[in-house]
């Protein structure tokens, strides 16, 4: 199990959301739309928990992923809503995404406002996951 397929669950689950705009995933190039809504997709840290001792052991992994969703200031409501709830009808509670055996689970899918910008009008989702992995 690895941090590589935690990470192509993650993205499998984002491209099982058929969000129609493009997106923005970490260290990939990506030209910012002007006057367009876009996504961007960040995996927050990682961390371990030890479950059961030795070398035989497993640990479980909790991290957050973290989808922003941009809309033009003052472009209205229901884009950015719509996108949103693609995106939270595919990371619901107790769902499970999976790549190369590794199984992540959902815990849950949270959504607030985003950062103030100048163009642009965000809502967050953050998406709290978990995983076991064998030692």
């Amino acid at each position: 199990m690895s941090d590589l397929n935690i990470k192509n669950a993650l993205v499998g689950g984002v491209v099982a959301a058929n969000v129609p705009y493009p997106t923005k995933y970490d260290n990939s190039r990506f030209t910012t739309p002007t006057n367009e809504p876009w996504v961007r997709v960040q995996i927050l840290p990682i961390e371990d928990e030890v479950l059961t001792l030795g070398s035989s052991g497993r640990n479980r992994r909790d991290g957050l992923l973290r989808i922003t969703v941009f809309t033009p200031k003052n472009s209205g409501m229901n884009t950015l809503y719509g996108a949103v709830d693609n995106v939270r009808a595919t990371f619901k509670t107790g769902a499970s995404l999976s790549h190369g055996g590794q199984v992540v689970k959902i815990n849950s899918a949270a959504t607030r406002q985003g950062a103030d910008e100048d163009v642009w009008f965000s809502r967050i989702i953050d998406v709290d996951f978990y995983t076991y992995e064998q030692r």
